[in-house]
Parts: structure tokens; C-alpha cells; sequence
């Protein structure tokens, strides 16, 4: 076998067996194979597309390709990942919150590029914070408290990884099959087997309709079916924000709120609903409703913020910013954007608040860039909300001038105000799963 043959096989429309896909993949991960060939390969992937067994047989050799991790013996753990979005910081909220119903959850998690924030960037606010665990720190600190955060650990999904970066300069990023291949890769290598996933849709995620949104989560769960993983995927919608903050230090702050007991409606509805289904998985409650309830309580009786406060300190973080949040690294300099009419919150773009965050400095244009922490967006408005004329819309937490001005502009065009009150949507638009869910029609 060469990698002529196998290439110019897919190239032609041709479907590769097992051993043509295991011989890409390690050729991949060992060097062997040209970044060209790579993008070639991945080109063809992206045009002819993926049989079922071609996306398994992909996804099993990725997984496999590095590392693995030895968690799968636990009934108790789960594993969570979501499709990225803007405002997002669920896993700070819902991880401590599994972990006080008695689960256990083990977040890899990266960092953020473009207009969606990343979790290792946010977690990365908190002073003194220890992100870069080795494997045996990062069993530690998921035996001591049952959550833990952290980026990639040793020579994990390499072949992914490499793949990843040539898909993002080679325009075959929203190929569903590679998506899903990508993505549920790190999920088997991470040896859970009771995974949910968090599949964003609207015009600030990379899914853009239900429709799509779907297809992609019917590609995941086939995968976690043939590899005998339980898994719920909640569709969830992305046309505003998620919460009121959008910037790293600001994000931490609106988290350690929720689990302090504050009520954000989106944010809770999400992370109550993972809370719950992740009890389900694990056999803990049979009626997601009744899960759902209990872990809500979770949140008003400070368990869940007890077990935050654990994982930070046990993670070398500082927890004193949790009782006061000047200790973070927030921005002096603010803006505020006001509304040009009265009228009603119709729609905030979440794309271009991403974008605005990001020229703010809370986010990366291209990989090297450096990250001001303190950057942000603050939100007085949600959609539906009144607003009047000069009332204050956002604040803008930026130390640039410059900066501030073009991202303020962005802000304006994201903000929509009309004459009558939208309909406040559930950011809920759909659950799916491989196993059946009491209550299911």
C-alpha cells in the first residue's frame, strides 16, 4: 500500500476499506505523509463525502492514534463538548453541578479562535490557575472532586489534531462527516462512556439551521452507537448570546454567579438540562424531568458552587476572586453602547458580537495573538427586552481606544430594535439520543 494509491483511489470517488483509512491516519500521525497529500485527501473527503464505515473506520484510527485515556472503568463518568459558541460558559456552570449529584465529568478543552470564545482561555482568567495538567494530576483531580478542567493532555487524538489545523486553511472545515469524525474522536479516546454533547445552531454557530444541526448529531450519535457509548445531544439555539457576558474574565464572573444561586435564564435552562441527562445516562434517575429538578436544586443549595471552589483551588487557582471579583483581571476602560430608537430587543447577533468581543481583545484573529482577559461585553439587553432611546445597551470593557471604537460600531449593527415584542424562545430546540428517554413520544 502507497499513499499514491490510496489517495488517488478517494480522489476518484473510490470508498476506502479499513486498512486504506488506518494507513492514512497513522501515515498522518507518523510524518509520513506531506501536508499536501493531507489536504489533498481531506479535499476528496470533503467532495465525494464519508460512507458509514469509511466515518467509523476514520474516527476509530484518529481516537486511537495517541493517547488514551484510562477512564472508561467509572459508570459514573461522563464526558460533555459542545460545538462552540459565543457567551458560552456552561461547562463551568454544569461540570460542578454533575459532580455534586455524585457523577464525574473529565473536560479536555482548547482555546478559541475567531468570533467563539474558548474554555481554556476563560478558565485561563483566574489567577495562578494550573491549565496545562499532566495525566496523572488531571485523574487527581477528578478522583478528589469528580470535575476537572483542563487543556489537552499528553499526546492526545495527534492525528486530529494535525488534520484540524490543514482543514482550517484548506476551506474543508464544514464537511458534517469530518466534523463529526473530529469531534467524537476525542470523545471514545477520552474512554467515557456516557457522553452529551451541546450542538450550537443559529447565526452565531457553525450549525446554521436545525436541519443541519441535525445531520450532524445523527452522524454522532451513529458513531457513539458503534462504539457502544450512551449519548444524549442537545440542540440548543445561538441567534443572541448566551448569558449577559461575553469576554474570558467577565464569563467567569456570570458562571461563579449561576452556581451562587443567581437565576440567568439561558444559562441555567442549559446546564440543568446536561445536569440532568447526564443522570439519566449513569442510571442515577430514570425521568429526565425529575433529574432536572434535582439538579436545579443543585444550584440554589450551593453544592455545586462548593465543588467549583474545589476544582479551582485544587487546580492551583486562586478561589479568593469568588468572594471578590476585583481580584480578576478585568478592564478599567468602558464604553457604553445605547440604543439609536425605542423599542423592543428583536435581535443580537451572536457573530458579531464574537466579532466585536474579539476586536476588543478578548479574542484571536489568528493563533499567535495575545489575549487581553479583561476584554469584553457586558449586556444590560437580551432579546424581547423594552429598550429606549440613549438607554444603555452593552458595556464595552476595552483598554484600546481604537479597539473600542471599531468594536462599539459592531455592537450597534449587532443590536436589533423594533416597534413590536418578539416571543422569548426556550434555547432548547431539540433533544436526540442513542438510548430511549422516558417520556419520549
Amino acid at each position: 500500500m502507497d499513499i499514491f494509491h490510496v489517495l488517488s483511489k478517494k480522489i476518484k470517488g473510490g470508498v476506502l476499506n479499513e486498512d486504506e483509512i488506518r494507513f492514512f491516519v497513522d501515515s498522518v500521525t507518523n510524518g509520513r505523509m506531506e501536508d499536501y497529500q493531507i489536504s489533498a485527501m481531506l479535499t476528496a473527503m470533503y467532495i465525494h463525502g464519508l460512507t458509514c464505515e469509511e466515518l467509523f473506520s476514520l474516527t476509530e484510527r484518529m481516537a486511537y492514534s495517541g493517547d488514551f485515556m484510562p477512564l472508561a472503568e467509572d459508570p459514573m463518568l461522563v464526558d460533555k463538548h459542545s460545538s462552540g459558541g459565543v457567551g458560552d460558559k456552561i461547562s463551568f456552570i454544569c461540570s460542578p453541578l454533575i459532580a455534586s449529584l455524585g457523577m464525574k465529568i473529565a473536560k479536555m478543552s482548547g482555546r478559541g479562535l475567531g468570533h467563539t470564545g474558548g474554555t481554556i482561555d476563560k478558565l485561563e482568567a483566574i489567577p495562578q490557575i494550573d491549565i496545562n495538567l499532566s495525566t496523572a494530576a488531571f485523574q487527581h483531580v477528578l478522583d478528589e472532586v469528580g470535575c476537572v478542567i483542563s487543556g489537552q493532555t499528553g499526546n492526545f487524538c495527534p492525528a486530529d489534531k494535525k488534520m484540524y489545523a490543514l482543514r482550517d486553511v484548506t476551506a474543508t472545515v464544514d464537511s458534517l462527516p469530518l466534523i463529526a469524525s473530529s469531534i467524537m474522536s476525542k470523545k471514545i479516546a477520552s474512554g467515557a462512556k456516557n457522553i452529551i454533547l451541546d450542538v450550537k445552531c443559529g447565526h452565531g454557530a457553525f450549525m446554521k439551521d436545525l436541519r443541519q444541526a441535525q445531520s450532524l448529531a445523527h452522524l454522532m450519535l451513529d458513531i457513539g452507537s458503534s462504539f457502544q457509548r450512551n449519548m444524549v445531544v442537545l440542540i440548543t439555539d445561538m441567534n443572541e448570546p448566551l448569558g449577559c457576558c461575553v469576554g474570558n474574565a467577565l464569563e467567569v464572573i456570570e458562571a461563579t454567579e449561576v452556581l451562587k444561586g443567581k437565576e440567568i435564564a439561558d444559562l441555567k435552562e442549559i446546564s440543568v438540562a446536561i445536569a440532568g441527562y447526564a443522570m439519566v445516562l449513569t442510571g442515577l434517575e430514570a425521568n429526565p424531568e425529575k433529574a432536572m429538578h434535582k439538579a436545579a436544586e443543585h444550584l440554589k443549595n450551593g453544592k455545586a458552587f462548593s465543588k467549583f471552589r474545589q476544582m479551582i483551588t485544587m487546580q492551583k487557582g486562586d478561589p479568593s476572586f469568588l468572594e471578590d471579583y476585583e481580584r480578576l483581571p478585568l478592564c478599567r476602560k468602558r464604553v457604553e453602547v445605547t440604543a439609536p430608537v425605542s423599542g423592543y430587543i428583536k435581535d443580537i447577533d451572536s457573530e458579531l458580537i464574537g466579532i466585536a468581543s474579539m476586536l476588543a481583545g478578548a479574542g484571536r484573529e489568528k493563533k499567535e495573538d495575545t489575549l487581553d482577559y479583561g476584554a469584553g461585553i457586558l449586556f444590560n439587553k437580551k432579546i424581547s427586552d423594552p429598550v429606549k432611546e440613549n438607554e444603555v445597551l452593552a458595556t464595552l470593557f476595552c483598554e484600546d481606544e481604537k479597539r473600542a471604537l471599531e468594536a462599539k460600531s459592531v455592537i450597534l449593527d449587532a443590536f436589533q430594535i423594533d416597534r413590536f415584542r418578539p416571543e422569548r424562545k426556550t434555547k432548547i430546540l431539540k433533544v436526540m439520543s442513542n438510548i430511549e428517554l422516558e417520556g419520549d413520544a
